[in-house]
């Protein structure tokens, strides 16, 4: 049996622990949706020169944004936010073309918002019109509201109201009423519309989150439960920023959370369980539309490494449960958002974009299992996946703080397999703080569409193992061309 071996140097004196990743190449898996990596950000960025951009941040002209777009491999771009609900101006004609625009250049579908607080349905179903009438190629469906179960959203609105005042769930009857006023206002100008929803808000029974449910289950559930028959829908959505809120945390508290075991072994279920798997059963797609590990964000934490190795991971858990995708939010110009925008109107990504870009590479085909073999309990996760030529296997070694240990990994394949080679998601020292020096493939991503990050050869013969180191806060993507 012959071996793969790849020799990945790293500092002297970190143990190294050995892990065991088994694939079944030979089970079918679900396909991967392309679209599956995909952003959101507020309705309001989508109006010209919002938050310091000059002019339109989406348009055809926006050769920085699109140029991170196509490297990260986004094809879902999801406008809604709270600002769809509370600014009380809806965009213009004029941004709602640039934002289309946009969308052609870069390759996207556009999950577009109407608002629903305060709303009018007979405005919500012009604009729907207007953008069925000239953007339907790039629209992937409206949406109506944003996390219409927050009782300090709704309280705002006479026509969704609590029938108990200590339950904020007792809203969601007022509330799914207006909704489908407002779906069938817009199916009587746009016949052929489709719809997503409802984008609740909490991620209840997640540790810390507010519940929010009605009768017991979340307005996700009951949403689900209103509107599986009806014709209208594309999709269910949810929520999710795993950790809550940033404040009165510190950085490190925020780097241990987003790496932690725990989330995937307790929160994300949590979260499938209550909110996610409800759609499956009803044979609908689900995706989460808005996501992060925290809202708000933190110097240093936010926008620091970790958030690379926490998207990678965040994004092949929900893949490998039949997630539909997953949208990261960005509210200009907070820490955990993807982009940046630099003093002189540059746009630049922060290193959750590197994470995102990995999945990409590591995401094509379908789901394979894989079995993990981890006796000494690296903090470690893995993900298979196989398109018609190549399998390929993501790992990722959170290991951090106080003597991180490598992980020496061997991969064993159901069947022979030849030509391994491998990409690394790392930055200097391991450093989880780190805000820049972060690489894919040896090569930084940048904003002018020259990324091309390389593939490292691992000398190889045909054979069912392949061996290698993953050093601690990184990530490998392994890829090997199956034989004939």
């Amino acid at each position: 049996m012959i071996l793969c071996l790849l020799c990945f140097l790293v500092s002297a004196g970190f143990a190294q622990s050995p892990v065991t990743i088994t694939v079944d190449s030979r089970k079918p898996g679900r396909e991967i949706p392309a679209d599956f990596a995909g952003e959101s950000f507020e309705t309001a960025s989508i109006r010209i020169n919002n938050r310091g951009v000059k002019g339109y941040m989406f348009d055809s002209t926006d050769r920085q944004m699109i140029a991170l777009f196509k490297s990260l491999g986004i094809k879902s771009l999801r406008i809604g936010g709270g600002t769809v609900d509370n600014t009380g101006v809806n965009p213009t004609h004029n941004d709602i073309d640039a934002l289309f625009r946009f969308a052609k250049a870069a390759g996207v579908k556009v999950i577009y918002s109407l608002r629903l607080l305060n709303g009018d349905a007979k405005e919500d179903a012009s604009i729907a019109k207007y953008v069925w009438g000239h953007h339907r190629q790039y629209l992937d469906c409206f949406a109506i509201g944003n996390e219409p179960d927050w009782h300090s959203f709704h309280i705002r609105d006479p026509e969704i109201y609590e029938t108990d005042s200590t339950q904020p769930g007792t809203a969601f009857p007022s509330y799914i009423a207006k909704w489908k006023r407002f779906a069938k206002m817009i199916l009587d100008s746009v016949p052929h519309a489709k719809f997503s929803g409802p984008n609740s808000g909490s991620n209840f029974p997640v540790t810390g989150a507010k519940n929010t449910g009605d009768n017991g289950t979340s307005w996700t559930s009951n949403f689900i439960d209103e509107e599986k028959n009806s014709g209208i829908i594309s999709f269910f959505t949810q929520h999710n920023y795993v950790g809550q809120s940033t404040n009165d945390k510190t950085a490190p508290e925020v780097i241990e959370k987003m790496l932690c075991p725990d989330w995937d072994a307790r929160q994300y279920p949590a979260l499938y369980d209550a909110s996610c798997a409800p759609a499956l059963a009803s044979g609908f797609r689900f995706r989460l539309t808005e996501s992060n590990c925290f809202s708000e964000g933190i110097d240093g934490a936010s926008n620091a490494f970790a958030t690379a190795l926490f998207a990678l991971d965040y994004l092949h858990w929900w893949s490998a449960h039949n997630a539909a995708g997953i949208n990261f939010h960005t509210t200009q110009w907070r820490y955990n958002a993807t982009f940046r925008l630099d003093v002189e109107g540059n746009y630049h990504i922060n290193p959750m974009g590197y994470g995102i870009a990995a999945f990409t590479i590591g995401s094509h085909g379908k789901i394979k299992p894989v079995t993990i073999s981890n006796p000494e309990n690296v903090n470690l996760t893995a993900y298979g996946a196989q398109d018609a030529d190549s399998l390929f296997v993501t790992i990722i070694n959170k290991e951090h703080g106080s003597n991180p240990r490598d992980a020496s990994v061997t991969i064993r394949f159901s069947k022979p397999l030849k030509d391994a080679s491998v990409m690394f998601l790392s930055v200097p020292n391991g450093d989880v703080y780190a805000k820049t020096g972060m690489t894919l493939g040896g090569v930084a991503i940048t904003n002018d569409g020259q990324w091309q990050g390389k593939w490292t050869l691992l000398h190889s013969n045909d054979s069912e193992n392949c061996a290698l180191t993953v050093p601690f806060a990184s990530a490998a993507i392994v890829k090997i061309l199956a034989t004939q």
